[in-house]
Parts: structure tokens; C-alpha cells; sequence
């Protein structure tokens, strides 16, 4: 089924077929079933008469269907195995309109494609976990279930979703399982691993009948912190702790949250292992989204006053700008009238306000000065070498009406890696230019590195959690950037968005004078 994003479109498709840009009868028809069947007819067809693997093609960078159409005719490429022999033995360079780099180039997306094959993005692992959580939880042969492994340390990509599982018998849990999955058991000395077969997803459960000597508090330890972190631990089994405190409190260290059990915890400075106090009821401001007046979908009254629905206190809107023309920046005009606009909702939003900002690219423009907040970020030119991309960021962080870098390597988890940049000397320019550091809760992003993060607290950055939303529902992606964010440690006074609106508007005018309302 498609998700409310869809649905929102196909509902302003219906009114007007034209309304908006790229969709017309054809595609609005494709979508609708689609929606109703899980298919597309046509699509279903052209796909059983392409070759087996010539659409995973299309998932290189720069291979779009016409090139993909000239290695199967001039080298009978229908697979990334094929062009991956093609690279290595110099046959792309040869054809006319490829050359040497773009072979280079079409090594490492198949490097990159590689990598990320099994692996699942944070929000999707949450939700498929917490479906089969549900499901397994209602089992009559269920005890007690808990998500372990990545997931429950919040990493950004998941390589397979585990379940530890108490249960009244093992024989009957794997009954029920099998009415529900195709599984595979590993018969362990005291538990046994199941795996589930023929999911959309890597999944491993593992399940045990008694909970003799605190099998269940040492297994969800074992299995929840990463293979360097329990490394790291005086590791003794069949102490009875019934909690993980008593766990932690017995090993000579304080209660560590699951999250920030990685191994870069004993890495870091003592006084940054503290756990992080952030959590998703205490923030109050949303201070990076998108409406309909550039590429968002909904439109800037209905983003308020979703966030409003959701407790957030005040606002910073922050469209593109008109540098941004794939993304129907703003000009000037539009500005002006987005301006009116919000004026016109701060009348009637009693003690929650709304502020213009906007999302820059990183670029000389004097008419910065009328916004209210600036989030600089890089959309183009993604190619330069680190020196050049460094300078370039270096000298917009530079400009004193720059608030905050907005997703600051660029980077889209299994899709984009990060440009080449060193950033380092980027989270120091920010810190020396009193510019903060955006975390964009993006699940597709997460950027800020959660590894970073503590070089950058050790060197006193502040941050702001920001959801880069561009729908109603993408405002939930906060949460995202909040996991990412506890991952090492950070607390609310370090994070801009936990921050009351005096405290927001006196930063605002940390460098410049700003007039706010």
C-alpha cells in the first residue's frame, strides 16, 4: 500500500491532473494501481522481457537507461558482475562516451552496492522489528521478548534484526514460528537461534525455556552491545542479576544505555560517557523543514500546525533558496510573500511563533541578512577535492549570518557516500565561527556522523536536531537524529532545539542583529 505521502498526492492529482509538475493521467494511473494491486501491469511485462539483473543496472550512479541499453548492445552487460569484469579488464574506457574515469567511477558504486546488499536502514529495522515483536510477543509459548543487536544500539544501518525470546517451551515456540515463517535452527548448549527464511529482511531470534542464573539479563547483555564493547567488559555468567544495572553495578561501571554500547564509549573522554538526557517528549522547536513554497509537500500552515500536534513550541521554516532551482528555490518575490504569510500565522499562534529561515547553498547573497535563520548546506558540486570542498564549506561557516550547517558530508546511508571533505577542520571552523552543527534526523541521512559527534562535543560544538522534513510525516524522523544523537552522549543543553525561545532568540543575534518580532 502506498504511504500517506502518495496518497496525499494521488488526492491533489484527482482535483487537477496538472497540479503537480511531472505527474501527469499516465503516471497518476500507474500509481493508482499500484496501490490497488501491489503492481503495474506494464511494468511487470517489460520486466519478464529484460535480461535477469539488467534493473540493477540502473542502481549504479551516473548509469541511466540509455547507457545501460549501450553496454548491453556493444558488451552483452546485463548484470553488475558483468560491467563490475568489463571495469576491471578496461573494456568500458574504450567505448565512446564512457572513458577511464567513468569506468573508475562505475568500480566504486559497485563497491558501494556491494556493501550495503543485507543491510537495512534504522526506521524500516524499527518498524519490521516491532511487527515481528508484536507477533512473536502474542504466542502462547512467549514469555518475555526484547529487540538486541544493532537495532537496540540504534546504528544507523541494521545488518539483521535479532530478538532474544524467553519462552514456556522451545518446542512449542517453534510450532507457532513455523505456522508464520520458513525457519532454520541452531541448537545452542543452553538456547537455540532461529533464523527466518525467505523474509524481506535478515532476521535472527534467539529463544530459551528457563531463566536459570539470569540466562535472560546475561544474553540480552551479550547480545545488545557490540562484539568491541563487551570485549571491554569483565564478562561473568550465571550471576542471577535480574537487571542490567546489577550487571553493570557488579562489573565496576555505571549503568551505560544501550545505545552508546559501541566500542568508541571507552574511546571517549570520561566526562562525554555520561548518558545522554535527551528524549523526544523535551524538545520543542522543529527548525529544519520544507513546504510547498520549494519541494515540500505540504504547505506551511499545515507543517505548524503539525508540529504544533506534536509539542513542538516554535518554528523555523527553511525552504530552499532560489540557487536550489531543482527544488523550486525561492526568489526574492516568493520570499516576501512567505514572509506575509507568516505573519499572518504568528497572529494567531498565541505563544508559539514561527520564524523565516531558509536552506542556502553555500554562496554569497546579500539578501541573507532578512532572514531570521540560516541553514547553509552543500546540494551541488559534489566531486571537488577534499581541499577545495574544505575551503568551500570553511568560507560559507565564515558568513555571520550562518546558523547552522545543515547535513554536513552529504551523505545518504546505503545510497551516497560522503563527499570528500575533512571534517575535522569543518567541526572546528564551526565551533570558531559559532556555527552549529546540524544532526539531520533524516534516516536516509543521520549526518552528523554519530562518530564525530564526540570529537565535536570534546571541542565544544553545539548541535540542532533537525528533521529536514519535507511532509507532515517526515516530522516523526526527529526521533531518528534523537537516537543518532544519545549515541554518544549528548545532552540537551548542547542541542539548540531544547533550548526556550529567549535562549533561540539570543543566539539569533549572537553575530548579527536581527529584527524578531
Amino acid at each position: 500500500m502506498l504511504s500517506a505521502d502518495w496518497k496525499a498526492i494521488l488526492d491533489k492529482c484527482s482535483k487537477t491532473v496538472h497540479s503537480i509538475k511531472g505527474i501527469g493521467k499516465g503516471l497518476i494511473t500507474f500509481i493508482k494501481e499500484y496501490d490497488n494491486t501491489g503492481s503495474v501491469k506494464e511494468y511487470e511485462e517489460l520486466k519478464s522481457k529484460s535480461p535477469e539483473g539488467i534493473l540493477d543496472l540502473l542502481s549504479v550512479r551516473g548509469l541511466g537507461a540509455k547507457k545501460v541499453r549501450t553496454l548491453f548492445d556493444k558488451l552483452n552487460i546485463t548484470g553488475l558482475e558483468e560491467l563490475e569484469n568489463a571495469c576491471l579488464h578496461g573494456q568500458i574506457s574504450e567505448l565512446q562516451g564512457f572513458g577511464k574515469r567513468t569506468e573508475d567511477a562505475y568500480l566504486g558504486e559497485i563497491n558501494r552496492i556491494k556493501k550495503a546488499r543485507g543491510f537495512i536502514l534504522l526506521h524500516k529495522a524499527t518498524q519490521k522489528a516491532g511487527e515481528l515483536k508484536t507477533l512473536v510477543s502474542g504466542y502462547e509459548s512467549s514469555i518475555k521478548t526484547e529487540i538486541v543487536g544493532d537495532l537496540r544500539r540504534n546504528c544507523e544501518i541494521i545488518p539483521r534484526i535479532e530478538l532474544l525470546c524467553l519462552v514456556k517451551n522451545t518446542g512449542n515456540f517453534n510450532t507457532e514460528i513455523e505456522s508464520d515463517f520458513k525457519i532454520e535452527i541452531n541448537k545452542q548448549n543452553n538456547f537455540q537461534e532461529i533464523s527466518l527464511i525467505d523474509t524481506s529482511y535478515p532476521c535472527k531470534i534467539v529463544i530459551f525455556s528457563t531463566d536459570n542464573n539470569g540466562v535472560f539479563t546475561d544474553l540480552l547483555i551479550q547480545k545488545t552491545g557490540s562484539i568491541e564493547f563487551i570485549d571491554r567488559i569483565s564478562w561473568k555468567t550465571g550471576q542471577n542479576f535480574k537487571k542490567e544495572e546489577e550487571f553493570f553495578k557488579n562489573a565496576g561501571l555505571p549503568y551505560i544505555n544501550p545505545e552508546m554500547r559501541e566500542k568508541e564509549y571507552f574511546d571517549a573522554p570520561e566526562l562525554l560517557r555520561k548518558n545522554s538526557n535527551l528524549s523526544e517528549d523535551k524538545i520543542i522547536s522543529l527548525l529544519h523543514f520544507h513546504t510547498n513554497y520549494s519541494d515540500g509537500l505540504n504547505s506551511l500552515e499545515e507543517m505548524v500546525s503539525a508540529a504544533a500536534d506534536r509539542g513542538f513550541n516554535y518554528f523555523a521554516v527553511c525552504d530552499h533558496s532560489k540557487t536550489a532551482f531543482y527544488a523550486n528555490g525561492l526568489t526574492e518575490e516568493r520570499v516576501l510573500k512567505q514572509r506575509k504569510e507568516i505573519e499572518r500565522i504568528n497572529k494567531n499562534s498565541g505563544d508559539r511563533r514561527l520564524f523565516q529561515g531558509i536552506e542556502s547553498d553555500i554562496l554569497k547573497d546579500d539578501f541573507l541578512k532578512n532572514f531570521d535563520f540560516l541553514v547553509a548546506s552543500i546540494h551541488s558540486n559534489f566531486s571537488l577535492s577534499e581541499d577545495e570542498m574544505t575551503v568551500r564549506i570553511i568560507k560559507a561557516l565564515e558568513n555571520p549570518y550562518v546558523d547552522v550547517l545543515g547535513h554536513p558530508t552529504g551523505r545518504l546511508l546505503l545510497s551516497r557516500d560522503p563527499y570528500k571533505v575533512d571534517i575535522k577542520k569543518i567541526i572546528d571552523a564551526c565551533i570558531k565561527n559559532n556555527v552549529v552543527i546540524e544532526i539531520n534526523s533524516n534516516p536516509y541521512r543521520l549526518d552528523l556522523d554519530w562518530r564525530l559527534l564526540y570529537y565535536a562535543r570534546d571541542h565544544g560544538a553545539l548541535f540542532a536536531i533537525n528533521a529536514d522534513a519535507h511532509s507532515i510525516e517526515d516530522i516523526d524522523y526527529t526521533k531518528y537524529g534523537i537516537r543518532i544523537a544519545k549515541k554518544a552522549g549528548v545532552q540537551c543543553e548542547e542541542v539548540i532545539n531544547y533550548w526556550d525561545i529567549n535562549k533561540f532568540k539570543k543566539f539569533l543575534n549572537r553575530k548579527v542583529k536581527r529584527v524578531l518580532n
